[in-house]
């Protein structure tokens, strides 16, 4: 305490932290605005973090990013962002910290989200023939999970290997997991056809139809492979075809279904 005489009457004045008054300086106040906490992104990810932070009693000097504990960066004028670029699959919790120009320091609640890797590579679709014998599929990927259904199921870490018996259309789905976090499902879809049925075809002296029994392009030889050798000229809508010419004069190669 320290005494003064006025008009020989003591007053007492007390002072405080030696400032010679009482701080009542607020902290400041922090939230993250984006991303929403649950948020999913995809690998590699960019990430915008925005932060709104206020200081009622004065200002605000600097607001800085974390990944837990760990330092993303920091940003002194508003709007405070930042870009979190090129960010890996995982699971991760951000915060950030407003700081006030008397160095209070506010800390914002956790916001959680989710990295997500892409979807595994496939080939797709894969073609056989009704009852022929089919290969294990494959993807490229981390820790694949095969799966029967788009959504749900449980996973298997053995590939499967489709059935050749029934004619029509299956459909197999694929995900990856890398640092804990399982991706989005990739399809391939596996077609099974019909065998086509061979028929003899009665050939007559001069020009014939003959039908084209195959789904893809196949050279003119193999198509007619039955009865390539009695074959002198093929015609069809967009050219021809003469074995007594030269290749370079034929406009016609391979026959297409259709």
């Amino acid at each position: 305490a320290v005494v003064t005489q006025v008009a020989n009457v003591p007053t007492i004045v007390k002072t405080y932290a030696g400032v010679g008054k009482l701080d009542n300086n607020q902290a400041p106040s922090v939230s993250i605005t984006a991303p929403k906490t649950n948020s999913n992104f995809i690998a590699p990810a960019i990430v915008t973090i925005t932060a709104s932070a206020t200081d009622v009693d004065g200002t605000i000097t600097k607001v800085e990013f974390y990944n837990d504990v760990n330092p993303l960066g920091s940003t002194t004028a508003s709007p405070y962002s930042y870009n979190w670029t090129n960010v890996a699959a995982g699971a991760y919790s951000i915060t950030a910290i407003a700081s006030d120009n008397s160095g209070n320091k506010t800390t914002s609640a956790v916001v959680a989200i989710t990295i997500a890797p892409v979807m595994p590579s496939v080939t797709s679709p894969v073609s056989y023939l009704q009852n022929s014998t089919a290969t294990t599929l494959s993807a490229t990927g981390t820790s694949l999970k095969w799966y029967t259904v788009a959504t749900g199921g449980i996973g298997s870490t053995i590939a499967p290997t489709p059935s050749t018996t029934t004619v029509g259309t299956t459909n197999y789905y694929v995900s990856q997991t890398v640092n804990g976090i399982e991706s989005a499902r990739a399809k391939i879809d596996v077609i099974v056809n019909a065998i086509p049925v061979e028929t003899s075809i009665s050939l007559k002296s001069g020009w014939n139809l003959v039908g084209y029994p195959f789904m893809n392009s196949k050279d003119i030889a193999t198509a007619l492979s039955s009865i390539w050798d009695n074959v002198l000229t093929v015609k069809d809508l967009t050219g021809f075809y003469d074995k007594s010419q030269p290749i370079a004069l034929n406009s016609l190669s391979k026959l297409n279904w259709g």
